[in-house]
């Protein structure tokens, strides 16, 4: 039989990043997707549910408060009736920024400066939990480093209830002249930027 129907979402509780979840029980011969719009009736996501976990799901980055959203869900199914789990979920969010430095961008690099060889510079970069679920399993990893030009600290918390800040800190420490590159991972919970990576660079005089 087909299955159309429509919902609307709305963003009441301000989620920075909302995660739509759809799932069903089915057979192989069922086929559904899970299409969303935005507010504009425009299209943003259009998914076919996994042939075997008969489910599929799109995350919402950027969300505002009180946006809205179209969810629609079509198909087939094999049987004569079909019943389904649609879900909204406020996910957590990752803000990372250096005091006196733009919001760090994923991806982006970050300069430590230039300064004299065989000293020291500790940069502290600040983690922050601007979504409205709690932002966890934070850990700091060296990605790519190239010498021992920098060293990486953890987070003091390895959980941020919405809202909450913690630190780590990275020392750059260059043992010779010219430029020192290298690349560190904040990994977490959030669910569109784990790993949020930070490309570090720097300069020994």
């Amino acid at each position: 039989t087909e299955d159309d129907d429509y919902y609307k979402i709305t963003n009441t509780d301000g989620a920075t990043s909302l995660k739509i979840e759809f799932s069903f029980q089915g057979s192989p011969a069922d086929s559904h997707r899970l299409v969303i719009y935005d507010k504009d009736k425009a299209q943003i996501s259009s998914k076919v549910t996994d042939s075997t976990t008969f489910s599929a799901s799109y995350t919402i980055a950027r969300a505002a408060k009180d946006a809205v959203y179209y969810v629609m869900i079509d198909g087939q199914s094999s049987a004569a009736a079909s019943s389904y789990d649609l879900n909204a979920i406020a996910e957590p969010e990752i803000e990372v920024k250096v005091k006196g430095s733009p919001i760090l961008v994923d991806g982006k690099s970050f300069s430590c400066g230039t300064i004299k060889a065989g000293k020291s510079r500790v940069v502290t970069f600040s983690i922050k939990n601007i979504g409205v679920n709690a932002l966890g399993r934070l850990e700091t990893v060296k990605s790519t480093f190239k010498g021992e030009s920098f060293k990486l600290g953890q987070p003091k918390e390895m959980v941020l209830a919405p809202g909450d800040t913690t630190t780590f800190t990275v020392t750059f420490k260059p043992t010779s002249k010219g430029p020192k590159t290298g690349a560190i991972r904040i990994l977490s919970n959030d669910a569109d930027e784990d790993p949020y990576d930070i490309p570090l660079k720097g300069r020994g005089k």
